[in-house]
């Protein structure tokens, strides 16, 4: 894997580590509806350096254009890389907590 992209992912196994849940943004290049978006805190977003992690506001389904276009002028929405890091304990607490009854 080229080094560049292992140095991305370091800040999401620390999180993991430490029993957070982290998933893997990419700062989108154009509006587009084929991915979903995460939304991070503006504020947070502008002084936080690169390599480090932030608390996700909100998790956006795949927008219409013109949702995308607002997303991508506003600077804190990222694409959404489906890549998630933890620990199964970690999840396993998270699924336990939250979860109901199953369902049959």
């Amino acid at each position: 894997m080229p080094k560049q992209y292992l140095r991305s992912l370091r800040p999401a196994f620390k999180a993991a580590e430490k029993g957070k849940i982290a998933v893997l943004g990419i700062k989108p290049r154009w509006p587009d509806t084929a991915y979903g978006y995460i939304e991070f805190p503006r504020a947070e977003l502008q002084s936080v350096a690169a390599a480090e992690t932030l608390p996700v506001k909100s998790f956006r389904e795949k927008p219409d254009s013109k949702t995308a276009k607002k997303f991508f002028k506003a600077g804190h929405y990222f694409w959404n890389a489906g890549m998630f890091f933890w620990k199964a304990e970690t999840v396993l607490d998270a699924c336990a907590g939250t979860s109901r009854k199953p369902q049959r």
